[in-house]
């Protein structure tokens, strides 16, 4: 849990960091210290949302390699991967990356590469992904 002076001030577009849900914090926390991936399904606003979780380097760094960046998006690519080296796991958890991604949105799907999401805005969770045939 964040000390009290490193919350943010009361604001409309705060995370409120008592309700993140421990155990994905958790997960993430262990993503991000042990490199492993895991397939999870979230419902985010009404939709679901399934995909493969990756850590915070590996999808920067991913990024970076895929997305025909300019230079200078790939020098941000770049420092952003770099930066998950630097900080202590527990400060990485307010993001979950995730690849091989498909929104279910009523009956259409949606799919994308890579999906940077805040843990705040997720209302549920499982472990696993689910597929449309």
């Amino acid at each position: 849990m964040l000390e009290e002076a490193e919350k943010p001030k009361n604001d409309d577009n705060a995370i409120n960091y008592d309700y993140l849900d421990s155990f994905l914090t958790d997960l993430l926390r262990n993503l991000e210290t042990h490199d492993f991936e895991s397939s999870i399904t979230c419902t985010v606003g009404g939709s679901l949302v399934s995909g493969t979780m990756i850590s915070g380097k590996k999808y920067f760094t991913t990024l970076n390699e895929s997305s025909g960046a300019t230079d200078g998006e790939i020098n941000l690519f770049v420092r952003m991967a770099e930066f998950y080296d630097k900080q202590p796991p527990e400060s990485l958890t307010y993001f979950l990356h995730l690849r091989d991604v498909t929104f279910f949105q009523s009956s259409k799907l949606v799919k994308c590469q890579l999906y940077r999401l805040k843990v705040s805005d997720i209302s549920g969770f499982t472990l696993g992904s689910i597929r449309a045939d």
